[in-house]
């Protein structure tokens, strides 16, 4: 009996087509997924290309496949990329793919940075290397915009805290360079400031960052046309920004080689960009000059932000100056008005004695007088009475006595030294105005009035300045006890000329000078007002007299009072 044969040892032809088959539907499968696999996917054997999808395709910018096939990753990643990829990574179940940021090169020269995933295929003798590749430059580029709004951000609210406490003009420039290189990673930051245009250059007035010798000859370049002239300078002489990116590669650079670039490019200079300081009016009072390391940071998003910096950068330094000068302003009229207290205290003391000497001189010469005529009867007495005699005498001689000390005081009052000159009336009738205001804020509105151009008078400034004051002070004080607002307080102060000498009228719209008071109105002591000293007017006529004019009342048709007075122009 034959033994049945071992049916494991009989070929089976149909288990090997059945695996066949199944290897083929695998790979049609990898084959599928492969093509429609949003990533780039490359399979190298033996160090070269030999599989590609069309997400490849498209990221290499490549027509077909044949284009990159055979290729050597050195040759597919950046010059500058590749440094970090191994040969061949890591093999076996314990090793996960390795996965680095690089950067390859598409076949229009173009850089663009990927992620990438590599792994072995098959076993280590003989598989291939499997690699995905995602493009990233969008995600990076999104990165870095925000990055760069941060930073922005951060060096905005520096410069703004700065602008809010600056003192000094200086100070708050030179902060807000530092700031922008410290925070915005800009190589170097200049401010310049100037009126702009091509015959007034800017001056550099502060600077930051990797300046060294480099803007010691910014007003020579000023001087060089159109795209030739250093971006900021550009900025202040167009009054618009003027940004390039790539110092390098912009045809506007190459095309003029000795220009103010070379200095720029031996500085690692990559990109640089200026924008305009403008004011209120949009006129150009200074312009920033901006450089930086590497090419391409002044996107469109970046010089809006930037722009918008340089305009707050604006505002803030015109803020200051009008604080500075505000102050200046403060301290200026600080020393005016204790000027004008010493002028008053003088003019009241002058006053004070040529009242007093008017009112004892006729006593005091009579006492004389009568002195004399008693001494001559006692001389007719016999026996003549001697004590008598001796005690006229001695009444006689005080009373010249004290006639010569008023006469010396007069004399030691009127001593002080007055200086005179040529004054434009219009300038010192706009100051008095601008004072009166300063001291009686909100009370009435003061207009000056100017008929055709006045010559110069000659007088002492602070003088007549005074008598302005003295008359736009009281009429602004009339308005307000009159109790005046809106259009029916009004001061106007009228300039005109009289012949040969300018006269100035001051007329309000208050209640006016009763009648009865008007004959006293110059007298010294005389006062309508509760607290008056009623030395104002006296001390305002001897000062217009002493210039060789004279001061009058008359009433203001209608409601209020007019006083004139005038000066000679000056021969």
């Amino acid at each position: 009996m034959t033994a049945p044969a071992d049916s494991s040892s009989v070929p089976d032809p149909g288990g090997a087509e059945l695996m066949q088959a199944a290897l083929r539907q695998s790979e049609l499968r990898y084959g599928a997924l492969v093509a429609s696999f949003p990533d780039a996917i490359l399979v190298f054997e033996h160090g070269r290309l030999c599989l590609v999808n069309p997400a490849a395709l498209v990221l290499f910018g490549a027509e077909t496949a044949a284009d990159l096939l055979g290729r050597t990753p050195v040759e597919l990643f950046h010059p500058t990329g590749g440094a970090r990829l191994p040969e061949r990574p890591p093999d076996g179940p314990n090793h996960p793919p390795l996965v680095v940021e690089e950067t390859i090169l598409r076949r229009d020269g173009r850089a663009v940075e990927v992620e990438v995933s590599m792994a072995t295929l098959g076993p280590p003798a003989g598989g291939g290397i499997h690699v995905i590749l995602r493009d990233i430059s969008q995600r990076k580029a999104r990165d870095a915009e925000l990055q760069r709004l941060v930073r922005m951000e951060r060096a905005r609210s520096r410069i703004n805290q700065v602008l809010l406490y600056a003192t000094d003009e200086a100070e708050l420039l030179g902060s807000a360079c530092q700031i922008l290189v410290e925070e915005c990673g800009y190589a170097m930051m200049w401010i310049g400031l100037g009126a702009g245009g091509l015959e007034r250059p800017l001056r550099p007035a502060a600077w930051a960052g990797a300046a060294g010798g480099y803007l010691q000859d910014l007003e020579a370049r000023c001087a060089e046309p159109g795209w030739r002239g250093e971006p900021g300078l550009a900025a202040g002489r167009l009054g618009e920004s003027c940004v390039c990116n790539d110092l390098v590669l912009d045809a506007r650079m190459a095309a003029w080689p000795e220009s103010w670039h070379p200095a720029a490019l031996a500085r690692g200079f990559a990109a640089a960009a200026g924008f305009p300081l403008l004011n209120a009016r949009g006129d150009v009072f200074g312009a920033v000059g901006l450089y930086h390391r590497h090419p391409g940071p002044f996107t469109p998003a970046e010089q809006k932000r930037l722009g918008s910096l340089t305009g707050d950068l604006a505002l803030g330094l015109y803020a200051l100056r009008l604080r500075l000068s505000h102050a200046e302003t403060e301290a200026a009229m600080a020393a005016l008005r204790g000027e004008f207290q010493q002028l008053l205290e003088w003019q009241v003391a002058s006053q004070t004695a040529a009242a007093i000497a008017h009112e004892i001189g006729q006593p005091l010469n009579a006492v004389t007088t009568f002195g004399e005529a008693a001494l001559r009867l006692l001389d007719q007495l016999s026996p003549r009475p001697d004590k008598l005699v001796r005690a006229i005498e001695g009444m006689a001689a005080q009373a010249e006595r004290a006639g010569h000390v008023v006469r010396e005081l007069m004399q030691f009052l009127r001593q002080a030294e007055v200086t005179e000159e040529d004054l434009d009336l219009v300038d010192l009738a706009e100051r008095a105005a601008a004072m009166a205001r300063a001291s009686f804020p909100g009370v009435g509105r003061i207009t000056v009035a100017q008929g055709p151009v006045l010559p110069l008078v000659r007088g002492n400034r602070l003088q007549i300045e005074k008598v302005l004051l003295n008359l736009l002070g009281n009429g602004l004080e009339a308005l307000r006890a009159a109790g005046r607002r809106g259009q029916a307080a009004e001061i106007t102060l009228a300039l005109a000329a009289d012949g040969n000498k300018a006269q100035v009228s001051v007329r309000d719209t208050g209640l006016g000078v009763a009648p009865a008071d008007r004959p006293h109105l110059f007298e010294p002591f005389f006062t309508t007002k509760a607290k008056g000293l009623g030395m104002g007017l006296a001390i305002s006529r001897a000062l217009v007299e002493s210039h060789g004019g004279r001061l009058w009342y008359e009433p203001a048709p209608g409601t209020g009072a007019t006083f004139h007075f005038t000066l000679p122009f000056a021969s």
